[in-house]
């Protein structure tokens, strides 16, 4: 079984992502760089809110429709721009899609559309964010299941666990992860 995280890792979604949170963070006067960015990657929304509550001394009271129209933006705005990464193209193309699936803390909804867009058909969807799960007990439910699981991750902390478990790991880098991969079996670079 394959297994692969969605933002960072089947698609270059990273900057749309974070231009969708700057459009929705102007009317707080907030503009997020670079150096924010980095560590708020690999946090779901809600965290993500706190976070740049407690950086930028704002306050956002209804957190839950904040979220919703971030990723309102998102979808609209930026999600059709976004292009999966051409490894992954090639492993759907050349492998049983019954052996691929996809565990994010990104919204169920979000993938979905995103592989509607680009014509990727009955790959199965696994939202810790929608199924109300950790990520970690999502991969630790599949790794149990299956005797040969691989790992694809832009984030080195999925890659150490599924390390632990005893899967091959796969690191994709890009711009906001360079040279922290350090527990990939095997690097792809972008």
């Amino acid at each position: 079984m394959l297994i692969f995280d969605f933002d960072g890792t089947i698609a270059d979604t990273e900057d749309w992502h974070w231009f969708s949170w700057n459009d929705i963070l102007k009317d707080y006067g907030v503009f997020l760089g670079s150096d924010d960015i980095k560590k708020y990657l690999s946090n779901n929304d809600l965290k993500i809110i706190e976070m740049i509550e407690k950086d930028f001394s704002i306050n956002i009271t209804d957190k839950e429709k904040f979220k919703n129209d971030r990723l309102r933006i998102f979808i609209e705005n930026y999600l059709p721009k976004a292009a999966p990464y051409p490894y992954f193209v090639e492993i759907y193309n050349t492998t049983d899609v019954a052996n691929i699936c996809v565990v994010s803390n990104q919204r169920y909804d979000v993938i979905d559309r995103f592989f509607e867009i680009h014509g990727f058909k009955n790959i199965k969807i696994y939202s810790a964010s929608s199924l109300n799960i950790s990520k970690r007990e999502l991969i630790k439910d599949i790794v149990s299941e299956y005797k040969d699981v691989s790992i694809y991750e832009d984030s080195n902390d999925y890659l150490k666990f599924g390390k632990s478990l005893g899967c091959k790991t796969f690191g994709i880098e890009h711009g906001y992860n360079r040279s922290t991969l350090i527990d990939a079996d095997f690097i792809f670079r972008y």
